[in-house]
């Protein structure tokens, strides 16, 4: 069923930006999602093991040292998702998404059918990228503080995947490379992804030699 047969994509981007929104004001008045596991985490340990020393007080050393190696592993859990976190999360909430929603609305207004290849990139892209940059990542770039690497893994993936979709080989990279090193430059990639990618695309489409 086409989602378009009830309403025009504008309303339906517009309908995703009100929810997103609305969902990203109620985590700015409420603890990150690391915070949030870590309570959660600690609430359920401390159940479980006051239960089993409840049922089995003969092993209290035992169970005591079990809960500390499960609370070290947790911490480390804890290290890891908030080193996911971006720092300007941590202060107003997961504003990304909205900022992804902005910039998929304003590519359909200005590039229409274009758009589907700003969503794929920013599918594409940004994750890779930040898996890759933190796996690999040597070489920074100021301000961003991105990979180099992750740039590269990122392209590479990228232009696999528009080649996939029937897109000339030259046109994939180019595409693929100058969306990539947007990304690597800017301070919100969320919104300048996909408008880059659907530009590019857009341009080159007219372009005879293409």
């Amino acid at each position: 069923m086409n989602i378009y047969y009830f309403m025009s994509p504008e309303e339906y981007y517009s309908i995703l930006l009100v929810i997103s929104s609305i969902f990203n004001s109620f985590l700015i008045k409420k603890p990150l999602l690391s915070r949030e596991l870590q309570i959660n985490f600690e609430k359920q340990r401390k159940k479980i093991f006051d239960l089993l020393l409840k049922n089995s007080p003969t092993t209290f050393k035992s169970l005591l040292s079990f809960e500390k190696w499960i609370a070290s592993l947790e911490k480390v859990i804890q290290d890891e998702i908030r080193r996911m976190e971006r720092e300007y999360e941590k202060k107003g909430g997961y504003i990304g998404i909205i900022y992804g929603i902005i910039g998929v609305f304003i590519s359909y207004i200005i590039f229409k059918k274009y758009t589907f290849y700003g969503i794929i990139a920013l599918m594409v892209i940004d994750p890779i990228a930040a898996v890759f940059g933190k796996g690999f990542g040597k070489n920074r770039v100021p301000i961003t503080h991105k990979s180099i690497e992750g740039t590269l893994f990122a392209t590479l993936f990228f232009t696999i995947v528009l080649m996939f979709l029937g897109l000339h080989p030259t046109k994939a990279i180019i595409i693929s490379l100058l969306t990539s090193l947007v990304e690597l430059f800017s301070i919100e990639d969320n919104l300048t992804i996909p408008l880059t990618s659907s530009f590019l695309i857009f341009f080159l489409d007219s372009q005879i030699f293409f």
